[in-house]
């Protein structure tokens, strides 16, 4: 990363040194968590101030440019895992940030504060069950194999623990990769995982931060596959759609990156109803089943820096 500060207003350069400030004294086994720092950087605190110095930086209309092709969001997922893998993470250092609860029945939730934790925790369990490459989806692959193929599918670099707020997978997922069918190596966050579901489980979802609008959409997917009567019903109200919408919804979804798979697809729509979007045909001025114009757009990774600094 290229760093200056030359035409930089004064308040500027103080508030990129103020996001690095409260990190004097971080010790080495605080890099995923430090309880005591403003809340704002106590989840993989390094991280939360490069965020928000690149939030700074939007605000003061500042480029943030790089040595080579790279943009913030890969900047610092790249960091992360490199950081993960100089400190020799293990299992244990993630599990106690994870909190898991049953959300609804055999439906599990896990939490945890940091989207880098909670998507370097799913990735790869994620992308087995339900990615557009079927190359990928079922097969056994390793995350450098993943990361080249992210960069090639999308034209950009491997920002993914910043591009989703909120994960599902079946049961099944998670036996496939404790037999080592997701891959042999199990990274630390696996691991971690696995130490924390229950063998009850049915299903499980993952967000973070206080994000309703994605709790809601992954309890929609974990309800689809564990309750008949809901998805019996889910089903019957795809089917009344006229089949003009169901053709824009699947266009849609194949634009954000989802497979064309009509199971898949179909569970995507109905969650994406429940949190309250729809998607809509080009000139249409309302949805006709929602009232909402568009489907969930992805946030900026650096929002919540944006909105509150503290």
């Amino acid at each position: 990363m290229l760093v200056t500060t030359e035409d930089l207003s004064l308040s500027a350069v103080a508030e990129v040194l103020s996001c690095f400030q409260p990190l004097q004294g971080l010790e080495r086994q605080s890099f995923l968590s430090a309880p005591q720092l403003p809340r704002l950087l106590r989840a993989v605190p390094p991280a939360s101030a490069l965020c928000k110095t690149f939030a700074a930086a939007k605000v003061h209309g500042y480029r943030v440019a790089f040595s080579g092709p790279c943009r913030c969001e890969e900047f610092v997922c790249s960091y992360f895992d490199a950081m993960c893998e100089d400190l020799q993470l293990k299992s244990c250092d993630f599990e106690k940030l994870y909190l898991l609860h049953e959300a609804l029945p055999s439906v599990y939730s896990l939490h945890t504060d940091s989207r880098l934790v909670l998507g370097s925790t799913f990735v790869r369990i994620q992308e087995y069950y339900e990615s557009p490459d079927a190359q990928i989806r079922h097969h056994a692959f390793e995350l450098d194999q993943y990361k080249d193929w992210y960069r090639k599918r999308h034209g950009k670099g491997f920002d993914y623990y910043l591009e989703w707020p909120g994960f599902n997978v079946p049961s099944w997922v998670l036996n496939d990769l404790r037999d080592g069918k997701v891959g042999c190596k199990l990274r630390p966050q696996e691991e971690a995982l696995l130490k924390v579901w229950p063998s009850c489980g049915q299903y499980l979802i993952g967000s973070c931060e206080e994000d309703m609008e994605t709790l809601q959409h992954e309890m929609a997917h974990g309800l689809y596959a564990t309750n008949e009567a809901y998805r019996e019903a889910v089903t019957q109200s795809l089917e009344d759609l006229p089949q003009g919408r169901w053709q824009v919804s699947r266009q849609r979804l194949l634009e954000l990156g989802y497979a064309d798979d009509p199971a898949i697809l179909n569970d995507e729509i109905q969650a994406y109803m429940v949190e309250g979007k729809c998607f809509y045909e080009e000139g249409e001025l309302d949805c006709p089943i929602t009232g909402h114009l568009t489907a969930r757009q992805r946030a900026d990774p650096f929002h919540v820096f944006l909105i509150n600094g503290s």
